[in-house]
């Protein structure tokens, strides 16, 4: 079993390392073109999408090796915060409602109405396991076809409800023999659907381990050539408060307008892209250090109250 466990790490490493490749040369080579658009706005304009497109899929790939690290290393923690089901379910659909026109399918979703709008968990967790299913989804399923998210509550005892979430596609369907594999790390159908689709091959199991953190389960029906239902079960608390999460919050450069940042980076791009957002978004005062002995002396040198806020990398030299 080590043996071929370290078999399959050892075949994904070299998988995932031509799969982070690849982008990451798509998006050097339209910054590239990019510069010889310059005076062109249409080609410039595409060049960039482009090039978010690619960043946006490397960055995925990066963060399902991440969350895979984290989680065999058990430092992966599940939150326990108060969230808006409903909001929770029309940002997905936000998101999913542009993808599905993009890639010609049809999508809905059923039941973001609930009795117990407002519940106790992480929903951010929760978010990443739905968005891991709709992608895979709308991934799957060809031109033409139907990707549904559906949502439905049934009580479960004093307080609490449990949810079921599920995530139905018309697409390709998986054989049986698959199915009993799909949540095991470093796995994909076949080389084939590595080599049209793309991936990490990590994302199930990701949600499977998610799910299984926050003490529900997942599972999943279906047939070659007949589509695939995913279905996530989770037993939640109701939040008692009956509080609007909706409140209007002040516009964002009028709230930090003037605050004082120590912003403190050791790579100089990602120095000078993070003060201008900031600078550009909050209006915040910004402060720099390259690492941290000069952060530490910066902030002790200056008078009590000088920074309203430290940013520094969790791996500052």
């Amino acid at each position: 079993v080590a043996r071929a466990a370290s078999d399959a790490k050892g075949e994904f490493t070299a998988y995932i390392s031509h799969e982070i490749r690849s982008p990451l040369n798509a998006l050097l080579g339209y910054l590239t073109l990019a510069r010889s658009y310059i005076g062109d706005a249409q080609q410039l304009s595409d060049c960039f999408v482009k090039s978010e497109y690619a960043a946006n899929h490397l960055l995925q790939l990066i963060n399902d090796v991440l969350d895979m690290g984290a989680i065999e290393s058990g430092k992966l923690q599940i939150a326990a915060n108060r969230f808006d089901l409903e909001t929770l379910l029309e940002t997905l659909a936000a998101i999913y409602n542009a993808q599905a026109r993009n890639r010609g399918l049809h999508y809905s979703v059923e039941g973001a109405e609930q009795p117990e709008r407002y519940l106790i968990g992480d929903d951010l967790r929760l978010k990443q396991v739905l968005a891991n299913l709709l992608s895979n989804a709308m991934k799957f399923t060809p031109r033409g076809g139907t990707v549904t998210l559906r949502a439905r509550q049934e009580a479960a005892g004093e307080g609490r409800v449990r949810m079921l979430f599920s995530v139905a596609d018309t697409g390709a369907g998986m054989t049986e023999s698959f199915q009993k594999q799909l949540f095991q790390p470093f796995t994909q159908q076949d080389a084939n659907v590595a080599a049209r689709y793309g991936g990490s091959g990590l994302g199930l199991n990701i949600a499977k381990h998610l799910t299984d953190l926050m003490g529900g389960t997942i599972t999943v029906v279906s047939a070659p050539g007949e589509g695939s239902t995913f279905t996530v079960a989770l037993t939640l608390p109701v939040d008692a408060t009956k509080r609007e999460l909706t409140e209007r919050q002040p516009d964002a450069r009028a709230y930090f307008q003037g605050m004082r940042l120590l912003l403190v980076e050791d790579n100089d791009m990602n120095m000078e892209i993070a003060s201008e957002l900031l600078k550009q978004a909050g209006g915040f005062l910004i402060e720099t250090a390259a690492n941290g002995r000069e952060a530490v002396d910066r902030f002790t040198a200056a008078p009590a109250g000088t920074f309203d806020a430290i940013l520094m990398d969790v791996r500052m030299p």
